[in-house]
């Protein structure tokens, strides 16, 4: 199994976060969008945090279906994300960033990761696509998570539908770095029935 992830994650003046990420891969017949909501972050938590969900959604898809040791490759425009794949132990220990940093080491785990980086806005569809989602979750997100929609459609921008998924409780526990009890993840992806876009 070979998947290819397009990322990216912002954030407003507000301090709202939202991060983006485009699936594709063998077994997926169309692409898999998701982007998620959330509150007190910085842009390069922002950018982790796409990677973070993007790698958690391909490990509760391999429990699923019982699939074999996929190989992933990430394409990002950030240049934090990128030097920290395959693994974060490389950069500082005294990282403010050190809570996510360890979230990803824990998301990436059983997984062949590898990153690849592009310059941001240089016209590539799939990374500005997700550049787009994310600023439109800032300014729709919470009016939609609490009316409790999960596939919104953003289609007078010409969008395909994403998934809206809400992390205002998880971002605390990535960013502590702490794996996640009852794996609440796994459960947002069930609910939304993501698992199941993916083929053994």
């Amino acid at each position: 199994m070979i998947y290819r992830i397009f990322t990216d994650g912002g954030v407003n003046n507000k301090g709202e976060g939202a991060c983006a990420a485009q699936i594709s891969g063998s077994g997926i017949e169309r692409k898999i969008k998701i982007l998620s909501y959330f509150l007190d972050a910085k842009p390069q938590e922002a950018e982790l945090c796409a990677a973070i969900m993007s790698l958690s959604l391909i490990q509760a898809a391999v429990c699923y279906e019982g699939s074999p040791q996929p190989v992933v490759e990430i394409v990002s425009d950030s240049d934090l994300l990128c030097k920290s794949l395959p693994s974060a132990t490389a950069l500082p220990k005294n990282s403010n960033l050190r809570g996510l940093l360890r979230s990803l080491e824990i998301h990436s785990q059983g997984l062949c990761v590898r990153a690849s980086c592009i310059q941001a806005h240089s016209g590539i569809h799939e990374n500005e696509a997700c550049d787009r989602a994310c600023r439109w979750a800032l300014n729709k997100g919470p009016e939609l998570l609490q009316k409790g929609h999960n596939y919104v459609g953003m289609s007078a921008s010409g969008y395909d539908a994403w998934c809206l998924l809400d992390f205002r409780e998880i971002f605390r526990s990535l960013l502590r770095g702490e794996p996640m009890i009852g794996d609440p993840l796994a459960a947002q992806f069930m609910e939304a029935g993501l698992l199941e876009r993916f083929a053994a």
